[in-house]
This record gives structure tokens, sequence and C-alpha cells, in this order.
């Protein structure tokens, strides 16, 4: 029997006059560029981790540990750019939080989606999700990597005595990984999360599971609010139809939150 085909979403692509849609004298327009170019990173990002979560199940063990390694390197990055996507969200929503209150008017959906996102990317109070989670995993071993924590946690398990360093080195290079480090990032994550060993696993899944949920809604906001914008009859030259094929894994998600949705 072959394989089912996989599915297809129908898709238009929008050719539109760039100087009527984004003029430079347009206050707004670099700031909903700046948006743009970070709910693209976002979506990528995302799209990277549903599918490298379908690729472990046939791996042997050494293969499993690099995958593991890149699993969490991909949702240190989601966590980063969810963070970058903040700073240009508040640009635009701080000074007009009109744009999105009407891109969601009469949408209850849509309205807890906003509500979901102006919460996690608030400035106060300070223990929201972007200033207590995100800005800590960014800058210290997401986008950069911070001298400080890494010392500290280095520290703390030689004194304790409970890790030892790991590799694995593939004689092909681009196949190898320093699984040491990946041990040392989840330790500093530990400490972010300030989790106990027993729940760190529960809390490393919440932090994702809200990484992911408020990157969704960052997405549809967006694209309430610009859409609109972009399809508007006297600004487009051209729209052409056509398909996007929706990889195995990210219809799976897609199920899943459906059916925990009805649950």
């Amino acid at each position: 029997m072959s394989e089912r085909a996989p599915e297809q979403s129908p898709a238009r692509r929008i050719t539109f006059r760039l100087s009527d849609v984004f003029p430079t004298e347009e206050p707004l327009s670099i700031p909903l560029l700046r948006l743009m170019m970070a709910v693209n990173d976002v979506r990528h990002i995302q799209k990277l981790i549903l599918l490298r979560s379908e690729t472990d199940q046939d791996a042997n063990e050494f293969e499993r540990i690099s995958l593991n390694g890149e699993l969490f390197h991909l949702k240190r990055l989601l966590w980063g750019h969810l963070y970058e996507a903040g700073t240009a969200f508040r640009a635009i929503d701080g000074p007009h939080p009109e744009l999105a209150d009407t891109a969601v008017q009469g949408e209850w959906e849509h309205q807890e989606a906003l509500h979901r996102l102006r919460e996690a990317y608030s400035s106060d109070p300070p223990g929201a999700f972007h200033h207590s989670f995100l800005n800590k995993v960014r800058n210290q071993f997401g986008f950069h990597y911070e001298d400080a924590p890494l010392r500290t946690k280095l520290q703390s398990c030689i004194e304790q005595g409970n890790l030892d360093g790991t590799a694995i080195v593939a004689e092909f290079s681009g196949l190898s990984r320093y699984s040491v480090a990946d041990h040392l990032s989840i330790g500093m994550l530990q400490d972010v999360l300030a989790a106990e060993l027993n729940n760190l696993h529960v809390k490393f899944s919440e932090a994702v599971g809200k990484a992911l949920a408020l990157a969704g809604a960052l997405g549809d906001i967006v694209d309430l609010m610009l859409l609109p914008l972009l399809e508007r009859s006297t600004n487009i030259i051209k729209i052409e139809e056509g398909t996007i094929c929706i990889p195995k894994g990210i219809m799976k998600a897609g199920c899943d939150q459906n059916q925990d949705a009805e649950a």
C-alpha cells in the first residue's frame, strides 16, 4: 500500500506596490517590517522544532544524543526570537494599540490571543514571560554565551560531582557534538526555571508549551494586523493561487492541538 499523499494547504502569492504599503515617510513602515522579520524567524524555528521532533524515532543511541542537543538548540533559538519579536511588537502596540484592537474586534478567540500576547510581552509586571524567562535564556545561552552563569554552573557540577563530560566524535566532523555543553546549558536552564531536578522536565515542557502557544498567537495577530494592508485592492499588482505542502510532523502537531482543545 502506498503512503498517503501529503496534505496541501491552499496559498496565495500577493504582489503589491512596496512604496504604497511601506512608504519610507510613514513612521510605522519600519516597525511593521521589523515585526514581519521577527515573525518569519519565529515561524521558521517553530517549524524546525516540529519537524525535528519527528526524526529521532529510528535513531541509535549516539544519534539520539546529538538530536536531543540539536532540538534543545532550536528551542533556545525559539525563545530568543520570541524575545526579539516582543520588542518589535511593543514598538507598535505601545503607541498604537488600536491597530491590534481593531484587527481582533468581534473575534473572541483572537481577542484571547491578543491578551495572551500582551500579557507575555508586558513591561509591567517584571514577572512577564518575556522578562522573567525569554530575556534570560536569550542572553545567557540563546543568542549569547555569558561567562558568569556558565562558570557558576560548571563550578557547581564539579563540586557536586554529578556530571561527567561527554562528546560525540564522528569521523565526519559535521556530525560531532560536544554534548557536555548541552548538559551544562540544560543546567543553566534549570537555574532560570528555578526547578529542582525531579521537576525539571515538567517545567521545561511548560516553558516549551508556553513558547509555542505564544508563537502561534504572535503569528495570528500579526496576520490580522498586516494582511488587510497587503490585500488592499489599490495596492495589489497581482494575486496568484497555489498550494504549500504540509509536512507530516506539522500536520500531526496540528491534529494533536485540535484534540487537546476538544478534550
